[in-house]
């Protein structure tokens, strides 16, 4: 029996060959993930020494189609922000629904006293009702105009681009500026 437990155990065990061929297949893995991560550092935009990426290459070749695009996507996201921030303002409650809901309270708080005093929710508004008939007088409906605003949606969204065509600019040149060498600047 002993010897079935070390010939079954010497063949699970790998030998010498099978271990290098594993040990390689691991470093050639080892060095293709190395190659990635070095393409990948070479499209960060300043690697090591400060030199310009191929990921700028474009912009640099063409700062003002770049700037015009920045422009155009600030103007985009400018306006749709503001066309949601429109979208969710809710109207200023005006006078007569302040005194409808005030009048709704009052009646549902005396109601509800009623109730807890043993009556039943019929008999408690129907109380409340005869102790406060719903009398609301309507005046003069008059058409009024919402307030002007401080800032058209067209001024914020000119104000954004700008904000952003700046931004882009001063990248652009601060990124020229690094490139050019010490020697050039006097």
């Amino acid at each position: 029996m002993s010897t079935d437990l070390t010939t079954s155990s010497a063949s699970a065990s790998p030998t010498q060959d099978e271990l290098r061929a594993k040990l390689a297949a691991k470093e050639a893995s080892i060095q293709a993930r190395v190659e990635a991560l070095r393409y990948e550092a070479s499209m960060l935009p300043f690697v090591g020494d400060g030199a310009p990426s191929q990921a700028l290459a474009p912009v640099r070749a063409n700062p003002v189609v770049a700037v015009a695009g920045a422009v155009a996507v600030a103007a985009l996201v400018s306006f749709v922000l503001a066309m949601r921030k429109k979208r969710k303002r809710r109207p200023a409650p005006d006078d007569q629904q302040q005194l409808v809901t005030a009048y709704l309270r009052t009646v549902l708080n005396d109601a509800s006293a009623r109730m807890a005093r043993g009556r039943s929710a019929d008999e408690a508004l129907d109380q409340a009702f005869r102790k406060r008939p719903p009398i609301i007088v309507y005046g003069d409906t008059e058409v009024t105009t919402l307030p002007a605003t401080k800032s058209s949606l067209f001024r914020e969204g000119v104000r954004a681009a700008g904000n952003q065509a700046m931004r882009v600019g001063l990248s652009y040149a601060l990124g020229r500026f690094q490139a050019v060498p010490s020697s050039d600047l006097g």
